[in-house]
C-alpha cells in the first residue's frame, strides 16, 4: 500500500490497523519496572524516565506490517517530536505553541500559545503536560490546556524534562533543577554548566554537562552528587538494567557504557564520526545511530557489534524501538529496520523527525524546514 508523500507538511499519523484498546500493561522492565502511566501510551521523551526509547507494550505494528503503513491524518505546520497519553497527542510547534490533538482523528483539542518557542518533547504525567521555553517551565492541564503554574529558571532550559514520583527534573544552562510537579515549587538545584535533560531511575538522576560533557549521578531527593565520570562529551544519558549508555558528539568516541551505581567504565564502541543523539536499548541490544552513516546494533553487556546497517548519515533524533523494529532518521528520512537482522523494512523520504509508535499507530512531527516552498 503506497505511503502518502506529503507527510512533512505537518504532523503525520500513519496506520493501516485499528487502534488498540488502551489496557493496563506492564511498564518497561529495563527502567526498573516503573512508568508514569499504566496505559499503552508514550508519555515522555524516549518513552520512559530512563530514555530507553523502547515501547515494550506495542504488539500491533511490527516487522511484518510496517511496510503497509498509510496516511491517516495530518495537520499543517512544523512540529517537534510528540508524546501520547490517554488518546491525546501533545506536541510543541515552531509557531511558539503547544498543541493537543485527538490521536485517532487529528482533531485539534486545544492549543496553548506562548511568546517564545517551546523546545523539544513535552512530558505528560498525572493529567498535567510539562514543557519548557527559553528560561521558563510550564505546566498546563492535559484536558484543556489551562495554565497551572510557571517557573523561571536562572538560565536557558533544556527540554525534555523527566517526571518521576511527583517531581519534575530538567537540565538548564546553570544546572539540574527539581520542582514539585503539582505546584512548581522549587525542590533543589545542582549547579553545573549546560546540563542535559536527565534520566531518572531508582532514586538517581543522571545528567551530562560541564565543559567536557561529563556525566553526573545525583540523589533524586536532595540533588547531592553521588559520582561523576569525566570527559565523554555525552548527550542525554540512557539507563537500562543498571548501565548508563552515553552517545558522544566527539569524533571516534561513539558510545560508552558505565555502571549506573558507581560510574565505573564498562565498555566503549568507537565510531568514525560523531553521535548527535542518544542510543535506544531493547532486547539486550543497544541501537546507535551515527553520523558515520551507520545504524549499529551492539550487545548491551559487552558492546560487541551484532550488525551495522549502512545508509546516509544518521545525525537526527534518537532512534526508538517497538515490536521488533528500530526507527531511525537519516538524511534520507525515516527508516524502519528489523531490530534483529538489520534489514530495511520501510522508509519514508519526507519525514525527518523521531516517531512515536503505540497502539498500532505511528506519529511523526514534521520539520518546518522541509515544508514545500520553504
Amino acid at each position: 500500500m503506497k505511503i502518502a508523500t506529503a507527510c512533512c507538511v505537518g504532523l503525520l499519523i500513519a496506520s493501516s490497523f485499528a487502534a488498540a484498546q488502551q489496557l493496563a500493561l506492564p511498564s518497561n522492565p529495563l527502567c526498573g519496572g516503573r512508568s508514569v502511566t499504566a496505559f499503552a501510551d508514550w508519555p515522555q521523551f524516549q518513552f520512559d524516565p530512563c530514555h530507553t526509547g523502547y515501547n515494550p507494550n506495542e504488539f500491533i505494528l511490527g516487522s511484518s506490517n510496517v511496510a503497509k503503513l498509510v496516511l491517516a491524518w495530518q495537520y499543517p505546520g512544523g512540529f517537534w517530536p510528540s508524546v501520547l497519553a490517554n488518546g491525546i497527542l501533545y506536541v510543541g510547534s515552531y509557531d511558539h505553541a503547544l498543541y493537543a490533538f485527538n490521536a485517532t482523528t487529528g482533531t485539534l483539542v486545544w492549543k496553548y500559545q506562548i511568546s517564545l518557542r517551546g523546545y523539544a518533547t513535552p512530558v505528560v504525567a498525572n493529567g498535567v503536560v510539562h514543557f519548557g521555553s527559553e528560561k521558563d517551565r510550564y505546566a498546563v492541564s492535559a484536558t484543556d490546556g489551562t495554565l497551572l503554574w510557571k517557573y523561571t529558571a536562572g538560565s536557558a532550559v533544556y527540554d525534555p524534562a523527566t517526571v518521576v514520583d511527583g517531581v519534575v527534573y530538567f537540565g538548564a544552562g546553570d544546572g539540574v533543577y527539581a520542582l514539585n510537579a503539582a505546584t512548581g515549587a522549587f525542590v533543589w538545584k545542582f549547579a553545573g554548566f549546560r546540563m542535559s535533560p536527565p534520566a531518572v531511575v531508582n532514586g538517581v538522576v543522571y545528567s551530562a554537562g560541564g565543559y567536557d560533557g561529563s556525566v553526573y549521578a545525583l540523589n533524586a531527593n536532595t540533588g547531592a552528587q553521588l559520582w561523576m565520570s569525566e570527559g565523554y562529551s555525552s548527550n542525554v544519558p540512557v539507563v537500562a538494567n543498571g548501565i548508563v549508555y552515553l552517545g558522544s558528539s566527539d569524533y571516534n568516541t561513539g558510545v560508552v557504557a558505565l555502571r549506573a551505581a558507581t560510574g565505573t567504565f564498562l565498555w566503549q564502541f568507537k565510531t568514525v564520526s560523531e553521535v548527535f543523539n542518544s542510543p535506544a536499548v531493547a532486547y539486550g541490544i543497544v541501537y546507535l545511530a551515527s553520523s558515520d552513516s551507520h545504524l549499529y546494533a551492539l550487545n548491551a553487556q559487552t558492546g560487541e557489534l551484532l550488525w551495522a546497517y549502512y545508509h546516509d548519515p544518521f545525525s537526527g533524533p534518537s532512534p526508538m524501538v517497538a515490536n521488533g523494529v528500530v526507527y531511525a532518521v537519516s538524511y534520507d528520512g525515516l527508516q524502519a529496520v528489523d531490530a534483529f537482522a538489520g534489514q530495511l523494512l520501510w522508509m519514508n523520504e519526507e519525514v525527518y523527525a523521531s516517531p512515536v509508535v503505540t497502539n498500532g499507530w505511528l506519529y511523526i512531527g514534521g520539520d518546518a524546514s522541509h515544508l514545500p516552498g520553504s
